[in-house]
């Protein structure tokens, strides 16, 4: 028995509570069929490379989608200065907004009607600024694409 595949098999057991197409697995430390079941399920629904194998990709992604589900607050990354958005960051929120305006029809793929749009469904005041209100509600709507 393996304490890291235990852990592994938590997360998968976890998140398949969520996402039908991944088989349950029990957490019993094994790598057995059902798990490789899981593992390939989760790397299709996740647009990994299939393989049943834990990749450091993969399991960096089941740790990811594991914390969304359990409401975990991610790791703290200094996004904003006191005078706006860290511009190493600036490229995340279109990635984000991009990823949104597929799953969501009433968001514009143009950023600045996007970010206007997020903002008045949100009721935060109007602008073409990613303030850090703003930022938090792109980022629960691109977790909610995760799904």
């Amino acid at each position: 028995m393996s304490n890291d595949i235990k852990e592994m098999q938590t997360y998968l057991a976890y998140i398949s509570k969520f996402i039908s197409s991944i088989p349950r697995v029990v957490p019993d430390g094994i790598f057995n069929d059902t798990t490789k079941s899981a593992v390939k399920a989760f790397q299709r629904e996740f647009n990994l490379p299939v393989s049943g194998q834990v990749t450091p990709e993969t399991w960096d992604e089941i740790v990811a989608v594991y914390k969304i589900y359990k409401g975990e607050t991610p790791q703290s990354v200094d996004v904003f200065h006191s005078n706006g958005m860290n511009p190493k960051f600036e490229y995340i929120p279109d990635v984000m907004l991009e990823k949104i305006s597929e799953k969501f029809f009433n968001i514009p793929k143009d950023r600045s009607k996007a970010i206007r749009k997020i903002q008045k469904l949100s009721g935060i005041p109007e602008s073409n600024e990613i303030n850090s209100e703003t930022w938090n509600r792109i980022l629960k709507l691109y977790e909610i694409t995760l799904r």
